[in-house]
């Protein structure tokens, strides 16, 4: 039998996107309006 070998380099990375009415300030806690993954 004739094995094949493999080799990945690299990475893969998500964006975390949370929609707020406004950027909260240091220490601030805010709700969130709305919350959506992407690949990045």
């Amino acid at each position: 039998m004739n094995s094949k070998k493999i080799v990945v380099v690299g990475s893969t990375n998500m964006d975390m996107v949370i929609k707020t009415d406004h950027i909260p300030v240091p220490g601030e806690t805010v709700l969130a309006g709305s919350f959506f993954m992407n690949p990045g």
